[in-house]
């Protein structure tokens, strides 16, 4: 291989692993919307994914969710609960649990915010108990 060659194929591959684009998208789990929930002092959050291997006259979404003691614990383990990567660049929705404060709020979307990079735009609801 000549030296503009490898050269090239090195500048590819290193873009390649900084992008974070070392696995296909198809081969990653794609989170649409995430939903929190607060009840009993812990919450629950669970993930509305893309299904990329549903027929396309099926369903084309699953879930997975998790409990925990925080709401960065309750995502990570509904995460945990997939086989593949995730990915959250896709994300269009987040709702938050009934009664959400302000700080709840700021804490819950720097989490995802964290996630979603690049951020998508997101919209995000604050669900009342009305």
């Amino acid at each position: 291989m000549s030296v503009p060659k490898a050269k090239a194929l090195l500048t590819v591959c290193a873009a390649l692993l900084l992008c974070g684009c070392g696995q296909a998208l198809s081969e990653r789990e794609i989170v649409r919307a995430v939903f929190f929930a607060r009840q009993q002092g812990a919450y629950s959050a669970c993930l509305l994914l893309a299904d990329q291997n549903a027929e396309s006259d099926g369903v084309q979404y699953k879930t997975a969710s998790a409990r925990g003691d925080t709401a960065a614990q309750a995502l990570h383990l509904a995460e945990d609960a997939l086989p593949g990567r995730l990915y959250y660049g896709l994300l269009d929705l987040a709702a938050l649990p009934p009664g959400c404060d302000w700080a709840d709020a700021q804490t819950l979307g720097t989490l995802l915010y964290d996630k979603a990079q690049p951020a998508p735009e997101l919209s995000v609801f604050v669900l009342d108990t009305a």
